[in-house]
Protein backbone atom coordinates (compact mmCIF):
# COMPACT_ATOMS: atom_id res chain seq x y z
CA UNK A 1 0.00 0.00 0.00
CA UNK A 2 1.55 3.55 -1.00
CA UNK A 3 2.44 6.09 1.35
CA UNK A 4 -0.16 9.25 1.85
CA UNK A 5 0.63 12.01 -0.66
CA UNK A 6 0.55 15.15 1.95
CA UNK A 7 -0.58 18.71 0.81
CA UNK A 8 2.71 19.87 -0.26
CA UNK A 9 2.74 17.53 -2.24
CA UNK A 10 5.49 15.55 -0.98
CA UNK A 11 5.67 11.73 -1.02
CA UNK A 12 6.96 11.87 2.27
CA UNK A 13 5.61 11.10 5.92
CA UNK A 14 4.76 13.95 8.12
CA UNK A 15 7.83 13.58 10.30
CA UNK A 16 10.22 13.44 7.86
CA UNK A 17 8.69 16.67 5.83
CA UNK A 18 8.63 18.74 9.26
CA UNK A 19 12.14 17.70 9.78
CA UNK A 20 12.83 18.38 6.18
CA UNK A 21 11.17 22.01 6.56
CA UNK A 22 13.04 22.94 9.43
CA UNK A 23 16.45 22.16 7.97
CA UNK A 24 15.33 24.41 4.94
CA UNK A 25 14.14 27.26 7.27
CA UNK A 26 17.56 26.69 8.75
CA UNK A 27 19.23 27.27 5.61
CA UNK A 28 17.13 29.56 4.70
CA UNK A 29 17.39 32.00 7.77
CA UNK A 30 21.26 31.77 7.75
CA UNK A 31 21.49 32.86 4.35
CA UNK A 32 19.09 35.83 4.72
CA UNK A 33 21.10 36.94 8.18
CA UNK A 34 24.15 36.53 5.89
CA UNK A 35 22.67 38.59 3.42
CA UNK A 36 21.33 41.28 5.97
CA UNK A 37 25.11 41.41 7.30
CA UNK A 38 26.57 41.93 4.00
CA UNK A 39 23.78 45.16 2.90
CA UNK A 40 24.84 46.38 5.70
CA UNK A 41 27.97 46.09 5.23
CA UNK A 42 28.04 47.79 2.08
CA UNK A 43 25.35 50.61 3.06
CA UNK A 44 28.53 51.27 5.27
CA UNK A 45 31.05 51.23 2.95
CA UNK A 46 28.89 53.28 0.25
CA UNK A 47 28.30 56.03 3.25
CA UNK A 48 32.65 55.74 3.87
CA UNK A 49 33.27 56.06 -0.12
CA UNK A 50 31.14 59.57 -0.14
CA UNK A 51 32.66 61.10 2.39
CA UNK A 52 36.33 60.01 0.72
CA UNK A 53 34.50 61.43 -2.26
CA UNK A 54 33.44 64.50 -1.00
CA UNK A 55 36.82 64.99 1.22
CA UNK A 56 39.06 64.20 -1.93
CA UNK A 57 36.65 66.26 -4.48
CA UNK A 58 37.25 69.58 -2.01
CA UNK A 59 41.36 68.45 -2.54
CA UNK A 60 41.09 68.11 -6.46
CA UNK A 61 39.54 71.25 -6.27
CA UNK A 62 41.71 73.09 -4.29
CA UNK A 63 44.74 72.07 -6.18
CA UNK A 64 43.51 73.20 -9.23
CA UNK A 65 42.89 76.62 -8.21
CA UNK A 66 46.64 76.23 -7.18
CA UNK A 67 47.42 75.27 -10.23
CA UNK A 68 46.13 78.08 -12.02
CA UNK A 69 47.58 80.41 -9.92
CA UNK A 70 50.95 78.78 -10.64
CA UNK A 71 50.20 79.29 -14.12
CA UNK A 72 49.04 82.34 -13.83
CA UNK A 73 51.99 83.64 -12.06
CA UNK A 74 54.62 81.45 -14.14
CA UNK A 75 53.32 83.78 -17.13
CA UNK A 76 53.97 86.69 -15.76
CA UNK A 77 57.48 85.79 -14.22
CA UNK A 78 60.07 86.06 -17.39
CA UNK A 79 62.06 82.58 -17.70
CA UNK A 80 65.51 82.03 -16.40
CA UNK A 81 67.41 82.76 -19.18
CA UNK A 82 70.27 80.71 -20.08
CA UNK A 83 73.88 81.83 -20.27
CA UNK A 84 74.75 80.35 -23.47
CA UNK A 85 71.46 82.63 -25.19
CA UNK A 86 72.09 85.58 -27.43
CA UNK A 87 70.20 88.64 -26.14
CA UNK A 88 67.42 90.08 -28.15
CA UNK A 89 69.12 92.09 -30.80
CA UNK A 90 72.33 91.52 -29.79
CA UNK A 91 74.94 89.63 -31.15
CA UNK A 92 76.93 88.09 -28.01
CA UNK A 93 75.58 85.84 -25.73
CA UNK A 94 74.88 86.56 -22.37
CA UNK A 95 77.54 84.96 -20.44
CA UNK A 96 80.09 87.64 -22.28
CA UNK A 97 77.95 90.18 -21.43
CA UNK A 98 77.76 89.36 -17.74
CA UNK A 99 81.54 88.63 -17.66
CA UNK A 100 81.85 92.39 -19.10
CA UNK A 101 79.98 94.29 -16.62
CA UNK A 102 81.13 92.37 -13.82
CA UNK A 103 84.95 93.04 -15.17
CA UNK A 104 84.08 96.90 -15.35
CA UNK A 105 82.05 96.81 -12.06
CA UNK A 106 84.17 94.45 -9.76
CA UNK A 107 87.69 95.41 -10.96
CA UNK A 108 90.05 98.20 -11.92
CA UNK A 109 89.59 97.48 -15.67
CA UNK A 110 88.09 100.58 -18.14
CA UNK A 111 85.92 100.08 -20.97
CA UNK A 112 89.19 99.99 -23.55
CA UNK A 113 90.93 97.62 -20.96
CA UNK A 114 87.74 95.02 -21.05
CA UNK A 115 87.81 95.66 -25.51
CA UNK A 116 91.45 94.61 -25.62
CA UNK A 117 91.31 91.92 -23.11
CA UNK A 118 89.12 90.15 -25.66
CA UNK A 119 90.77 91.00 -28.29
CA UNK A 120 93.64 88.83 -27.16
CA UNK A 121 90.74 85.82 -25.71
CA UNK A 122 89.73 85.88 -28.96
CA UNK A 123 93.35 84.84 -30.18
CA UNK A 124 92.98 81.46 -28.06
CA UNK A 125 88.88 81.06 -28.25
CA UNK A 126 86.28 81.25 -30.32
CA UNK A 127 84.82 84.56 -28.84
CA UNK A 128 83.85 87.79 -30.49
CA UNK A 129 85.31 90.82 -29.00
CA UNK A 130 82.86 93.70 -28.37
CA UNK A 131 84.41 97.40 -28.59
CA UNK A 132 84.27 99.70 -25.50
CA UNK A 133 81.22 101.65 -26.68
CA UNK A 134 79.33 98.50 -26.46
CA UNK A 135 80.79 97.57 -22.74
CA UNK A 136 80.10 100.92 -21.73
CA UNK A 137 76.64 100.73 -23.19
CA UNK A 138 75.76 97.34 -21.47
CA UNK A 139 76.94 99.32 -17.92
CA UNK A 140 74.66 101.87 -18.50
CA UNK A 141 72.19 100.33 -19.41
CA UNK A 142 72.38 98.10 -16.73
CA UNK A 143 72.18 101.10 -14.32
CA UNK A 144 69.29 103.06 -16.30
CA UNK A 145 67.13 99.67 -15.36
CA UNK A 146 67.93 99.35 -11.87
CA UNK A 147 67.39 102.81 -11.46
CA UNK A 148 63.97 102.85 -13.22
CA UNK A 149 62.31 99.73 -11.49
CA UNK A 150 59.60 100.97 -8.83
CA UNK A 151 60.65 100.53 -5.22
CA UNK A 152 58.21 98.55 -3.11
CA UNK A 153 56.07 100.81 -0.62
CA UNK A 154 56.60 100.29 3.29
CA UNK A 155 57.20 102.44 6.50
CA UNK A 156 60.86 101.10 7.33
CA UNK A 157 62.95 102.54 4.63
CA UNK A 158 65.99 104.12 5.66
CA UNK A 159 67.31 106.50 2.59
CA UNK A 160 71.29 106.82 2.84
CA UNK A 161 72.13 110.50 1.18
CA UNK A 162 75.30 112.42 -0.73
CA UNK A 163 77.00 114.95 -2.58
CA UNK A 164 79.48 113.96 -4.80
CA UNK A 165 81.89 116.19 -7.29
CA UNK A 166 83.98 115.97 -9.74
CA UNK A 167 85.54 118.91 -11.69
CA UNK A 168 83.19 121.85 -12.68
CA UNK A 169 80.80 123.66 -10.57
CA UNK A 170 78.33 120.61 -10.94
CA UNK A 171 77.68 117.99 -8.29
CA UNK A 172 75.87 114.26 -8.23
CA UNK A 173 72.90 113.80 -5.19
CA UNK A 174 72.32 110.50 -4.80
CA UNK A 175 69.59 108.76 -2.73
CA UNK A 176 70.29 104.93 -1.39
CA UNK A 177 67.75 102.82 0.51
CA UNK A 178 66.84 99.70 2.50
CA UNK A 179 64.71 98.27 4.44
CA UNK A 180 65.52 98.30 8.67
CA UNK A 181 62.80 95.64 8.72
CA UNK A 182 65.39 92.68 6.39
CA UNK A 183 68.55 94.68 8.80
CA UNK A 184 67.22 93.62 11.71
CA UNK A 185 66.03 90.14 10.56
CA UNK A 186 69.55 89.49 8.82
CA UNK A 187 71.15 91.50 12.32
CA UNK A 188 73.62 93.30 10.31
CA UNK A 189 74.12 96.63 10.05
CA UNK A 190 77.10 96.86 8.01
CA UNK A 191 75.63 97.55 4.44
CA UNK A 192 76.62 96.16 1.65
CA UNK A 193 76.35 97.23 -1.94
CA UNK A 194 73.79 94.13 -2.69
CA UNK A 195 71.64 95.09 -0.07
CA UNK A 196 71.09 98.95 -1.36
CA UNK A 197 68.89 99.95 -4.02
CA UNK A 198 69.50 103.12 -5.49
CA UNK A 199 66.37 105.50 -5.53
CA UNK A 200 67.42 108.10 -7.41
CA UNK A 201 70.48 110.15 -9.36
CA UNK A 202 69.79 113.82 -9.92
CA UNK A 203 72.43 116.80 -11.07
CA UNK A 204 72.52 119.95 -9.98
CA UNK A 205 75.41 123.09 -10.35
CA UNK A 206 75.47 123.05 -6.73
CA UNK A 207 74.29 121.31 -3.07
CA UNK A 208 71.33 122.94 -1.51
CA UNK A 209 68.82 122.39 0.24
CA UNK A 210 65.88 123.19 -2.14
CA UNK A 211 67.30 120.52 -4.36
CA UNK A 212 67.60 117.89 -2.21
CA UNK A 213 63.90 118.12 -0.95
CA UNK A 214 62.38 118.41 -4.40
CA UNK A 215 64.38 115.19 -4.79
CA UNK A 216 63.31 113.56 -1.56
CA UNK A 217 59.69 114.71 -2.02
CA UNK A 218 59.90 112.50 -5.65
CA UNK A 219 61.30 109.24 -4.03
CA UNK A 220 58.99 109.57 -0.81
CA UNK A 221 55.78 109.61 -2.92
CA UNK A 222 57.51 105.87 -4.64
CA UNK A 223 58.44 104.53 -0.84
CA UNK A 224 56.43 105.91 1.57
CA UNK A 225 57.59 108.17 4.01
CA UNK A 226 60.90 107.09 5.47
CA UNK A 227 62.12 105.95 8.66
CA UNK A 228 65.17 107.38 9.16
CA UNK A 229 67.82 109.51 6.93
CA UNK A 230 71.10 108.96 7.38
CA UNK A 231 73.73 112.06 6.07
CA UNK A 232 76.85 113.21 6.76
CA UNK A 233 75.85 116.42 8.61
CA UNK A 234 76.34 118.99 5.39
CA UNK A 235 74.57 122.36 5.84
CA UNK A 236 72.55 121.25 2.35
CA UNK A 237 71.41 118.05 3.96
CA UNK A 238 70.21 118.85 7.14
CA UNK A 239 68.43 122.10 5.36
CA UNK A 240 67.07 119.68 2.33
CA UNK A 241 65.73 117.32 5.39
CA UNK A 242 64.29 120.55 7.61
CA UNK A 243 62.20 121.21 4.11
CA UNK A 244 60.88 117.57 3.60
CA UNK A 245 59.63 117.33 7.63
CA UNK A 246 57.66 120.76 6.71
CA UNK A 247 56.18 119.98 3.55
CA UNK A 248 54.67 116.41 4.76
CA UNK A 249 54.59 117.34 8.64
CA UNK A 250 55.59 114.00 9.67
CA UNK A 251 58.35 113.30 12.12
CA UNK A 252 61.40 112.07 9.93
CA UNK A 253 64.46 111.19 12.26
CA UNK A 254 67.78 112.46 10.82
CA UNK A 255 71.25 110.40 11.92
CA UNK A 256 74.70 111.89 11.71
CA UNK A 257 76.62 109.76 9.79
CA UNK A 258 79.12 108.12 12.80
CA UNK A 259 82.24 108.11 10.62
CA UNK A 260 81.70 111.60 9.80
CA UNK A 261 80.99 112.84 13.49
CA UNK A 262 84.36 111.14 14.72
CA UNK A 263 86.40 112.75 12.13
CA UNK A 264 84.77 116.03 12.97
CA UNK A 265 85.67 115.39 16.64
CA UNK A 266 88.91 114.48 15.48
CA UNK A 267 89.32 117.26 13.50
CA UNK A 268 88.64 119.92 16.25
CA UNK A 269 91.31 117.83 18.72
CA UNK A 270 94.03 118.05 15.87
CA UNK A 271 93.53 120.35 13.38
CA UNK A 272 95.17 123.48 15.80
CA UNK A 273 97.27 121.24 18.01
CA UNK A 274 100.92 122.71 17.85
CA UNK A 275 102.50 118.73 18.01
CA UNK A 276 99.87 117.73 14.62
CA UNK A 277 101.04 120.61 12.77
CA UNK A 278 104.76 119.63 13.85
CA UNK A 279 103.85 115.92 12.64
CA UNK A 280 102.23 117.08 9.32
CA UNK A 281 104.91 119.53 8.69
CA UNK A 282 107.68 116.45 9.37
CA UNK A 283 105.57 114.41 7.26
CA UNK A 284 105.78 115.99 4.18
CA UNK A 285 109.64 116.65 4.45
CA UNK A 286 110.04 113.14 4.57
CA UNK A 287 108.36 112.15 1.51
CA UNK A 288 110.09 114.15 -0.38
CA UNK A 289 113.86 113.61 1.46
CA UNK A 290 113.72 109.83 1.18
CA UNK A 291 111.98 109.11 -1.67
CA UNK A 292 114.75 108.16 -4.08
CA UNK A 293 117.23 106.92 -1.69
CA UNK A 294 117.60 103.60 0.48
CA UNK A 295 115.26 105.01 2.90
CA UNK A 296 112.80 104.81 0.88
CA UNK A 297 111.18 101.69 1.91
CA UNK A 298 109.96 103.19 5.33
CA UNK A 299 108.16 105.89 3.21
CA UNK A 300 104.80 106.90 5.42
CA UNK A 301 101.32 107.50 3.17
CA UNK A 302 100.53 110.26 2.09
CA UNK A 303 97.95 112.10 4.11
CA UNK A 304 94.85 113.21 1.50
CA UNK A 305 93.87 116.82 0.57
CA UNK A 306 90.14 116.17 1.61
CA UNK A 307 88.35 114.36 4.42
CA UNK A 308 91.70 113.81 5.93
CA UNK A 309 90.27 113.30 9.66
CA UNK A 310 88.27 110.32 7.85
CA UNK A 311 91.57 108.62 7.07
CA UNK A 312 94.30 109.26 9.17
CA UNK A 313 93.85 105.25 10.54
CA UNK A 314 96.73 104.40 7.99
CA UNK A 315 99.54 107.45 8.86
CA UNK A 316 98.68 106.47 13.03
CA UNK A 317 99.85 103.04 11.98
CA UNK A 318 102.55 103.76 10.35
CA UNK A 319 104.03 105.87 13.16
CA UNK A 320 103.46 102.76 15.41
CA UNK A 321 105.16 100.57 13.23
CA UNK A 322 107.97 102.86 12.66
CA UNK A 323 108.64 102.71 16.56
CA UNK A 324 108.55 99.23 16.67
CA UNK A 325 111.50 99.27 13.76
CA UNK A 326 113.17 102.16 16.28
CA UNK A 327 113.00 99.70 18.93
CA UNK A 328 114.47 96.59 17.12
CA UNK A 329 117.10 98.29 16.45
CA UNK A 330 118.00 96.41 13.25
CA UNK A 331 119.21 98.84 10.61
CA UNK A 332 120.70 96.49 8.19
CA UNK A 333 117.94 96.71 5.36
CA UNK A 334 118.90 100.18 4.70
CA UNK A 335 122.38 99.28 3.95
CA UNK A 336 124.92 96.23 4.94
CA UNK A 337 128.16 97.68 4.08
CA UNK A 338 128.34 100.70 6.88
CA UNK A 339 128.62 99.92 10.87
CA UNK A 340 125.82 99.80 13.19
CA UNK A 341 126.72 103.07 14.48
CA UNK A 342 126.33 104.82 11.19
CA UNK A 343 123.65 103.19 9.92
CA UNK A 344 121.46 104.51 13.13
CA UNK A 345 123.24 107.90 12.42
CA UNK A 346 121.72 107.95 9.11
CA UNK A 347 118.24 106.83 9.85
CA UNK A 348 117.96 109.62 12.77
CA UNK A 349 119.20 112.16 10.38
CA UNK A 350 115.79 111.54 8.58
CA UNK A 351 113.20 110.05 11.02
CA UNK A 352 114.89 111.57 14.13
CA UNK A 353 112.00 114.62 14.48
CA UNK A 354 109.14 111.84 13.71
CA UNK A 355 110.96 109.79 16.90
CA UNK A 356 111.72 112.26 18.80
CA UNK A 357 107.25 113.16 19.13
CA UNK A 358 107.33 109.70 20.86
CA UNK A 359 104.86 110.61 23.78
CA UNK A 360 102.66 112.60 21.49
CA UNK A 361 102.76 109.37 18.69
CA UNK A 362 101.23 106.95 21.51
CA UNK A 363 98.89 109.55 22.43
CA UNK A 364 97.23 109.62 18.54
CA UNK A 365 97.16 106.04 17.89
CA UNK A 366 95.75 105.61 21.71
CA UNK A 367 92.91 107.65 20.25
CA UNK A 368 92.67 105.87 17.04
CA UNK A 369 92.27 102.48 19.00
CA UNK A 370 89.18 104.34 20.52
CA UNK A 371 87.52 105.57 17.35
CA UNK A 372 88.12 102.09 15.79
CA UNK A 373 86.49 100.31 18.42
CA UNK A 374 83.56 102.73 18.58
CA UNK A 375 82.97 102.79 14.89
CA UNK A 376 83.29 99.22 14.16
CA UNK A 377 80.91 98.29 16.95
CA UNK A 378 78.48 100.82 15.78
CA UNK A 379 78.44 100.05 12.43
CA UNK A 380 78.06 96.52 12.71
CA UNK A 381 75.35 96.28 15.82
CA UNK A 382 73.85 99.29 14.94
CA UNK A 383 72.54 102.50 16.71
CA UNK A 384 70.41 102.02 19.95
CA UNK A 385 70.08 103.69 22.86
CA UNK A 386 70.59 100.17 24.95
CA UNK A 387 74.36 100.36 22.85
CA UNK A 388 75.25 104.08 23.49
CA UNK A 389 74.42 103.74 27.61
CA UNK A 390 77.00 100.63 27.59
CA UNK A 391 79.69 103.37 26.49
CA UNK A 392 78.55 105.87 28.40
CA UNK A 393 79.63 103.48 31.90
CA UNK A 394 82.78 102.92 30.12
CA UNK A 395 85.62 104.00 32.15
CA UNK A 396 89.12 103.37 31.65
CA UNK A 397 91.73 105.53 34.14
CA UNK A 398 94.68 104.77 31.53
CA UNK A 399 93.30 106.99 29.01
CA UNK A 400 95.49 109.93 27.80
CA UNK A 401 94.29 113.54 28.00
CA UNK A 402 93.94 113.78 24.41
CA UNK A 403 92.00 110.12 23.87
CA UNK A 404 89.67 111.49 27.03
CA UNK A 405 88.55 114.44 25.83
CA UNK A 406 87.95 112.75 22.21
CA UNK A 407 85.81 110.08 24.30
CA UNK A 408 83.56 113.01 26.37
CA UNK A 409 82.99 115.07 22.97
CA UNK A 410 81.94 111.83 21.09
CA UNK A 411 79.46 111.10 23.84
CA UNK A 412 78.11 114.75 23.84
CA UNK A 413 77.65 114.86 20.02
CA UNK A 414 76.38 111.40 19.84
CA UNK A 415 73.47 112.11 22.56
CA UNK A 416 71.32 114.23 19.72
CA UNK A 417 71.53 111.29 17.37
CA UNK A 418 70.32 108.81 20.46
CA UNK A 419 67.58 111.32 21.27
CA UNK A 420 65.71 110.87 18.49
CA UNK A 421 65.32 107.24 18.58
CA UNK A 422 62.75 105.34 20.01
CA UNK A 423 63.08 102.73 23.19
CA UNK A 424 64.13 99.33 21.87
CA UNK A 425 64.51 99.54 18.46
CA UNK A 426 67.87 99.66 16.51
CA UNK A 427 68.90 101.81 13.76
CA UNK A 428 71.78 102.45 10.91
CA UNK A 429 74.30 104.40 12.07
CA UNK A 430 76.80 105.12 9.34
CA UNK A 431 76.40 106.22 5.78
CA UNK A 432 79.08 103.99 4.95
CA UNK A 433 78.25 102.28 1.96
CA UNK A 434 77.33 105.28 -0.46
CA UNK A 435 81.11 106.54 0.23
CA UNK A 436 82.05 103.47 -1.09
CA UNK A 437 79.92 103.49 -4.07
CA UNK A 438 80.89 106.96 -4.68
CA UNK A 439 84.74 105.02 -4.78
CA UNK A 440 83.83 102.37 -6.68
CA UNK A 441 82.55 105.12 -9.18
CA UNK A 442 85.48 107.68 -8.98
CA UNK A 443 87.67 104.63 -9.32
CA UNK A 444 86.21 103.88 -12.35
CA UNK A 445 87.02 106.70 -14.06
CA UNK A 446 90.55 107.89 -12.16
CA UNK A 447 92.83 107.30 -15.34
CA UNK A 448 90.29 109.84 -17.14
CA UNK A 449 92.21 113.56 -15.82
CA UNK A 450 89.39 115.53 -17.21
CA UNK A 451 86.71 113.97 -14.39
CA UNK A 452 83.82 115.90 -15.37
CA UNK A 453 79.67 114.49 -14.84
CA UNK A 454 78.92 112.12 -16.90
CA UNK A 455 76.75 109.21 -17.70
CA UNK A 456 78.88 107.34 -16.35
CA UNK A 457 77.16 108.32 -12.97
CA UNK A 458 74.88 105.15 -13.69
CA UNK A 459 77.22 103.29 -12.81
CA UNK A 460 76.30 103.98 -9.30
CA UNK A 461 72.52 102.44 -9.47
CA UNK A 462 74.49 99.24 -11.26
CA UNK A 463 76.81 98.92 -8.38
CA UNK A 464 74.22 98.43 -6.18
CA UNK A 465 71.51 95.59 -5.58
CA UNK A 466 71.86 92.05 -7.25
CA UNK A 467 73.30 91.29 -10.36
CA UNK A 468 71.86 88.01 -11.67
CA UNK A 469 71.69 86.97 -15.05
CA UNK A 470 68.19 87.53 -15.01
CA UNK A 471 68.56 91.49 -14.21
CA UNK A 472 70.72 91.81 -16.99
CA UNK A 473 68.65 89.87 -19.65
CA UNK A 474 65.74 91.59 -18.74
CA UNK A 475 67.88 95.17 -18.70
CA UNK A 476 69.42 94.74 -22.03
CA UNK A 477 66.04 93.71 -23.62
CA UNK A 478 64.18 96.33 -22.07
CA UNK A 479 65.92 99.03 -22.30
CA UNK A 480 66.97 101.08 -25.08
CA UNK A 481 70.45 103.41 -25.02
CA UNK A 482 68.43 106.29 -26.29
CA UNK A 483 66.20 105.93 -23.41
CA UNK A 484 69.89 106.45 -21.35
CA UNK A 485 70.64 109.60 -23.51
CA UNK A 486 67.01 110.89 -23.04
CA UNK A 487 67.37 110.92 -18.81
CA UNK A 488 71.08 111.99 -18.99
CA UNK A 489 69.94 114.92 -21.43
CA UNK A 490 66.87 115.87 -18.93
CA UNK A 491 69.61 116.14 -16.24
CA UNK A 492 71.86 118.88 -17.81
CA UNK A 493 70.85 122.30 -17.32
CA UNK A 494 73.39 122.86 -20.32
CA UNK A 495 76.22 121.35 -22.11
CA UNK A 496 77.94 118.98 -20.43
CA UNK A 497 81.91 119.64 -18.85
CA UNK A 498 83.43 118.02 -22.55
CA UNK A 499 81.10 119.83 -24.26
CA UNK A 500 82.24 122.50 -23.60
CA UNK A 501 85.36 121.78 -23.49
CA UNK A 502 85.19 120.94 -27.19
CA UNK A 503 83.59 123.65 -27.89
CA UNK A 504 86.14 125.98 -26.63
CA UNK A 505 89.59 123.99 -28.30
CA UNK A 506 87.40 123.48 -31.42
CA UNK A 507 89.78 123.63 -34.39
CA UNK A 508 89.05 126.67 -36.31
CA UNK A 509 87.91 126.53 -39.84
CA UNK A 510 90.91 126.34 -42.74
CA UNK A 511 91.86 129.55 -43.99
CA UNK A 512 93.73 130.50 -47.04
CA UNK A 513 97.09 128.87 -47.56
CA UNK A 514 99.83 130.86 -46.23
CA UNK A 515 102.83 130.66 -48.52
CA UNK A 516 106.64 131.12 -47.36
CA UNK A 517 109.53 133.05 -48.65
CA UNK A 518 111.34 130.54 -49.55
CA UNK A 519 108.15 128.20 -51.04
CA UNK A 520 108.54 128.00 -54.76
Amino acid sequence: MSKPINKLGYNLATSKLIKFLHISRQKWRKKALKRGYDNRRLKWRVRGLEASRQYWKGQAKSLSSQLQQSRTEAAVLPIEPSLSQTVASHCFPLWQVMASIQWYLYTSMGFRCIAQAWRVLSKYWPVKFPGFGAIRQWVLRLGYYKLQQPPERAKDWVYIVDYTLQIGLEQCLVIAGARLSALRQDKSWALKACQVRILDISLCHWANGEHLCQRLQKTVGQTGVPRQVVGDGAGSIRKGIRLLKQSLEQPIMYTYDMSHLVARIMKGLLSNHPQWKQLVNALNLLQKSIVQTSFGFLAPTSLRKTARYMNLFATVDWTQKLLQYFDAGDFTLITDVKPEAEQRRQFLKHFGPIIAMRPFLEALQQLMRLARILLTDFKARGLSRSRFQLWRQYQNKGLLPLTEEFFLRWKKETQSNIDALPDGQTYLASSDIIESLFGHYKQAGEKAWLKGMSANVLMIAAFAGPLTAQVVYQALSSTAFQKVEGWWVAQREGPSFLAKRRRAFARPAKGPKVVGIDSS
